[in-house]
């Protein structure tokens, strides 16, 4: 029985090799889906119970000079309100939040303001700022006539279809203020250059003061194309949901078996003719071979029933910079620290859709989820493997049948049960 357990050692010394320990995890990450740059728009509001910075950056392509957007607002903004911003916080929201695989083993631009009240006799419409903040001219205006107002933009270069009445038409009836927005050519580049939001125009930042935190969608419609991508980042007290619109979860359980199943479709047989789990081996088409979460989410919304926001990530934020609090990645270097107490614990919320323009009949109004607040953070742990065990075992096997070899004729003749029963385990260790 001695000897017995002396050979097994041995084997299994034989059998250890560092290509298939698992003691020691080597990560590295691919990101699923979407492209940092993808969305049609791509908003961060940001609500503290009272008041709400809305960050917008709007994907458009054309002459710089013929670009300009109307954002609705529920409450006049003082000048100060709206400035630009860099748009690095929706790159590093989009790394935090997008659903990713682990494997194993494998310029802020300057601002002046010159802003006044002005209010035209001979007109309803009201213009309350004028102001040159980095690259744009903006206007805050306000009317109680859709029509006076559309005149008042279309004489200044801002063009609407002749729908376009009964959607200015709904924010009037509601009082609320329209930022108007044109790039100013001086500054931002050659007039005859087409563009778009990755040239390097930056993001518009607007505060002001509401009840419940919302993104102005209905008035996109007037202008989108058939199909846009809508990405929303929400930082709040809570997790949050659209009232609105229908909002549904992605599923973590069913996006993983959605994975595993592409993964299943790259896996080979092995020249062992031995089909069993073993012999099928993770082997990526092409060194930029990738999973491909962004066919589930598409079949997530198409599944949908009602135009939805799909929540993909549910995550908390800090406003701290101390890593011995909390960890480095929760503070996004301190970005939030202006909008919520220090040392304060919120959440982001991402919700992405894709709408048509006669789907956009509402603004996105956000609540807190009624289900409480609960992590979603869609990474998965895979391990990746370049090589077979069963090329291993073809390395391998041929070291265990010298050993009876190697020994005496009597010590084979007397444990020749024993090597067989060795040799058989360690089949089963390798299957």
């Amino acid at each position: 029985m001695k000897k017995t357990v002396q050979i097994l050692l041995l084997i299994t010394i034989l059998n250890f090799t560092p290509s298939f320990g698992d003691g020691m995890f080597f990560y590295d990450t691919d990101y699923l889906g979407n492209n940092a740059e993808s969305p049609n728009q791509r908003a961060l509001i940001i609500f503290n119970g009272t008041r709400e910075t809305m960050i917008i950056q709007v994907k458009y392509s054309g002459n710089v000079d013929r670009f300009g957007w109307v954002v609705p607002i529920p409450s006049l903004p003082d000048a100060e309100d709206i400035t630009t911003v860099s748009d690095s916080i929706f790159y590093n929201l989009h790394q935090r939040t997008q659903p990713k695989v682990f494997w194993g083993n494998g310029a802020k631009y300057g601002r002046t303001i010159d802003s006044y009240n002005e209010v035209l006799e001979e007109s309803d419409v009201e213009e309350w700022h004028n102001l040159s903040v980095g690259p744009y001219d903006i206007s805050v205006l306000s009317s109680n006539n859709n029509q006076s107002l559309i005149d008042w933009l279309s004489n200044r270069g801002f063009s609407f279809p002749a729908e376009a009445g009964p959607v200015i038409d709904f924010y009037i009836q509601k009082k609320w203020y329209f930022v108007a927005v044109k790039v100013d050519v001086a500054a931002g580049g050659d007039r005859s250059k087409n563009s778009s939001y990755q040239a390097g125009l930056p993001a518009i930042k607007i505060s002001f003061n509401t009840e419940l935190p919302v993104f102005p969608l209905k008035i996109s419609r007037l202008t989108s194309s058939s199909k846009n991508e809508i990405e929303l980042y929400v930082a709040a007290y809570h997790r949050m949901i659209c009232t609105s619109y229908a909002t549904l979860a992605m599923e973590y359980k069913e996006v993983e078996k959605k994975l595993k199943e592409q993964i299943s479709l790259f896996q080979t047989s092995g020249s062992s003719g031995i089909a069993c789990a073993c012999d099928r081996v993770f082997t990526p088409a092409s060194d930029d071979w990738e999973l491909e979460y962004e066919p589930i989410f598409k079949e997530r919304v198409a599944s949908c029933s009602e135009p939805t926001f799909i929540v993909e990530s549910a995550i908390q934020g800090y406003t701290s910079f101390d890593p011995l609090k909390y960890p480095e990645i929760g503070s996004f270097d301190g970005f939030f620290n202006d909008y919520f107490p220090t040392d304060t614990c919120f959440w982001i919320t991402r919700l992405r859709t894709v709408l048509s323009p006669d789907q956009m009949n509402e603004d996105v109004i956000f609540t807190p989820d009624p289900s409480g607040d609960e992590w979603l953070n869609l990474e998965f742990f895979f391990m990746k493997s370049e090589t077979s065990p069963w090329a291993a075992a073809s390395f391998l096997f041929p070291m265990l049948l010298a050993v009876p070899v190697a020994v005496s004729k009597r010590l084979r003749r007397e444990f020749w049960r024993e090597f067989c029963v060795a040799i058989l385990l360690s089949l089963i260790i390798f299957i």
